[in-house]
């Protein structure tokens, strides 16, 4: 299960502490990152730790589908989450349910948020892993995506 956490609990080196610092640096004046702003060549070494969110409203119970599944999320849970909704592949009850809310959090809040979790799927090594959720907006005006990256907690990239 996820718990919050700060992200002063999370290493500098870690992919979601450095894209946080590069969600942070492209916030519009209102507060809000926008889609343009977003270039994955800026972020290469975080590509393979994401996941993007499309957030569709009127699919009340399916609002949030898999857009890009990172390669290392892909191997980190032992299949392809891109074209998905959420919830695919879950099989522990009310998991779906409990992310969902934490994603509606953010949405709704428009900040980040950070958790931790030890993640047991079938067919995969059990992990421990730290999650970072990042509004996003691709129309400017209201969050439309959720970029979560996610990543073991021994990950360590090489920091510029």
């Amino acid at each position: 299960m996820f718990h919050s956490i700060d992200l002063d609990s999370i290493p500098e080196a870690h992919p979601v502490y450095v894209f946080n610092r590069f969600w942070s640096d492209h916030l519009s004046a209102d507060g809000i990152m926008r889609r343009s702003e977003f270039d994955p060549m800026d972020v290469p070494q975080i590509i393979p730790w994401m996941n993007v969110f499309d957030y569709d409203p009127g699919a009340i119970g399916n609002e949030f589908s898999y857009r890009l599944s990172g390669t290392g999320i892909v191997k980190l849970f032992g299949g392809e989450l891109t074209g998905h909704k959420l919830g695919h592949m879950m099989q522990q009850q009310g998991l779906k349910e409990r992310l969902a809310a934490d994603m509606f959090r953010c949405l709704e809040s428009k900040i980040p948020a950070f958790s931790e979790s030890y993640v047991v799927l079938e067919g995969v090594d059990p992990v421990d892993i730290y999650r970072g959720l990042f509004p996003v907006s691709t129309n400017g005006t209201s969050i439309d995506q959720l970029f979560a990256v996610l990543a073991d907690k021994n990950l360590k990239l090489t920091v510029e």
